[in-house]
């Protein structure tokens, strides 16, 4: 029984994202699969649909930048097009993306952004 040796790049591309208000972080791969959460404990008193929503929120957005970041990675280092790119379904940049300011929906005017 030969042994193989691990892969010398990672098998997946992650990246981190964080509510606006920082409350929540969570670390997902390009496909959305989150890795790792982070939860400040004053956001387990919220109501559990409302933090349910804003932590797929912050998923989608850690996966659009981890989707991104493989982009950028297989056209530099493999040198794919971006019409194959576009075949794997990774995000274009400029794309409308979950980290764009009207994707956060405030649910009172206590949430508004500063303008």
């Amino acid at each position: 029984m030969s042994e193989t040796a691990p892969p010398s790049e990672p098998i997946f591309t992650t990246a981190t994202a964080t509510s606006r208000g920082g409350g929540i972080s969570v670390t997902a791969t390009e496909l959305g699969l989150p890795i790792a959460m982070r939860l400040d404990p004053a956001e387990l008193w919220r109501d559990p649909a409302d933090l349910a929503g804003d932590i797929l929120r912050v998923c989608r957005a850690s996966a659009h930048r981890a989707g991104l970041a493989r982009r950028e990675l297989l056209a530099g280092t493999a040198g794919l097009t971006d019409d194959v790119l576009d075949l794997l379904g990774l995000p274009r940049p400029g794309d409308s993306d979950a980290d764009a300011p009207d994707a956060y929906e405030p649910r009172s005017w206590l949430e508004q952004p500063d303008e």
